[in-house]
């Protein structure tokens, strides 16, 4: 009888350390990563763009590798000075967090975004066709099993009541 209440008690014992060393693990697993809130941007000259750290509320200080392409403020502001490339360093304690910057001239296009002409719908998703599209004329095909092939059942197809495909 002894014995018995011995090994459950230490079954329990052990039970109750493997589950505190799981919720002590997992503390550690759900600890988020910090990291910018973006890795790379295109600016063009004179436009900002605002940096954010994520999963930090420590001090941040920012950096510009290049301060003639882009200058970086204390609150994460980068502005676009000159046409280049720079790196914008973010630190956090002792992690150092980057960001390349591209800054283009201020008349021309960002290779980021489509032009409306030329963006194609998500498959699935019907459009109106404009007047520069051509009309597809490849024919569709249809399986076998399909209602298209299938007996109509509109009995008004002949005047005598016949329906095609029904004997």
């Amino acid at each position: 009888m002894k014995k018995r209440i011995f090994n459950r008690t230490l079954i329990c014992v052990f039970a109750a350390l493997f589950v505190a060393g799981l919720l002590m693990a997992n503390n550690a697993f759900l600890k988020k990563k910090i990291k910018l809130n973006k890795a790379s941007a295109t600016l063009k000259v004179g436009s900002k763009l605002k940096l954010k750290v994520k999963n930090t509320k420590k001090k941040v200080t920012w950096k510009s590798s290049k301060k003639k392409v882009a200058t970086v403020s204390k609150k994460g502001v980068v502005t676009a000075k000159k046409t280049g490339k720079t790196t914008i360093t973010a630190k956090v304690g002792k992690k150092k967090l980057t960001c390349k910057i591209k800054v283009v001239k201020a008349g021309s296009s960002t290779s980021s975004k489509t032009p409306k002409a030329t963006a194609t719908p998500k498959p699935g998703t019907t459009s109106k066709p404009s007047g520069t599209q051509k009309p597809s004329t490849k024919p569709t095909a249809t399986p076998k099993d399909s209602l298209a092939n299938q007996p109509t059942a509109n009995p008004s197809t002949r005047d005598d009541g016949w329906v095609p495909g029904w004997y």
